[in-house]
């Protein structure tokens, strides 16, 4: 079974904030300039992000992860419900007070980058620079093709005999991790373009009490049409030619924001994993200041 590299030696801390307690994790020198990232989901964690986006860290700039209230090792407090977008847009910008920077660099992928959006939303004169990778639908109108295009991805053949090779093995092994790790790749595989590169993706949970809080106080607010409030901040919309989300909400999104867009050519929702050099480069050449 494939697995990823080795993730870079990291920092930990526990951060406490209102209803919970964030589990934050720092990849890079101390002192560079922070590029806060913001895991997938709601419910889930940062770990399927490592070791793949620890790349991003250089001399100038320090990955700074966290996960998210109520998912992965950030646990609510006693009693605390889970949060809607605001408590999250909340925690995003008590890491930034933490962290005692005026402006960061944000990158979001899938609900990240919806994430991300809500809180330059919120704080546009807190940030320096968006990379928005993956991004759900933005505006409407896209469910229906999104919905068709998740079928077609179930329906392909490898996608099918993959799943039951998984299946097999996490039927057959007496490793509790093995198993897991075979059935979160059979969950994602539709939206690989190979499906068998969801083995390098490290297993994640969703909580979905806390998936179900989001999108519960998500839907009275139209986010797509308040994008072009955010005109002024830089931003990359990058995403593989093959992710389920339909090309046109990506479009739409980065229209919207007057933001470069780039489709990368045999991949899928994960990018960053099936498309590696031409996205680092990138999305590096976009955080160091290349237009």
């Amino acid at each position: 079974m494939t697995v990823s590299a080795p993730a870079e030696p990291a920092s930990t801390f526990a951060l406490p904030v209102p209803g919970a307690e964030l589990h934050v994790v720092l990849v890079g020198p101390a002192g560079a300039a922070p590029l806060l990232v913001l895991h997938g989901g709601p419910g889930e964690a940062h770990d399927c992000l490592r070791p793949h986006l620890d790349r991003l860290a250089s001399a100038r700039r320090r990955i700074v992860y966290h996960d998210q209230r109520g998912g992965g090792r950030s646990p609510l407090a006693a009693g605390a419900a889970p949060g809607g977008w605001k408590d999250h847009v909340a925690d995003v910008d008590a890491v930034r007070r933490h962290l005692g920077a005026d402006r960061v660099d944000v990158l979001g992928f899938s609900w990240g980058a919806l994430l991300a959006l809500l809180y330059a939303l919120e704080h546009e004169d807190r940030v320096a620079r968006l990379v928005l990778v993956s991004p759900p639908p933005t505006g409407s109108g896209h469910d229906e093709a999104m919905r068709n295009n998740v079928r077609r991805a179930e329906a392909r053949p490898e996608v099918q005999a993959f799943v039951a090779r998984m299946e097999a093995v996490a039927g057959a092994t007496r490793d509790p991790e093995a198993a897991r790790r075979a059935r979160f790749a059979q969950r994602v595989a539709p939206y690989f373009a190979e499906p068998e590169r969801a083995l390098s993706l490290a297993p994640v949970e969703t909580r979905e009490e806390v998936a179900a809080a989001v999108a519960r106080s998500l839907r009275a607010f139209d986010v797509g049409k308040k994008l072009e409030a955010l005109r002024a901040v830089p931003a990359l919309v990058i995403h593989g030619a093959e992710d389920p989300v339909p090309a046109a909400a990506h479009a739409e999104t980065a229209a919207r924001l007057g933001a470069r867009r780039l489709a990368l050519g045999g991949a899928g929702h994960a990018p960053f994993i099936e498309a590696e050099a031409a996205f680092f480069e990138a999305v590096a050449a976009f955080l160091d200041g290349a237009t």
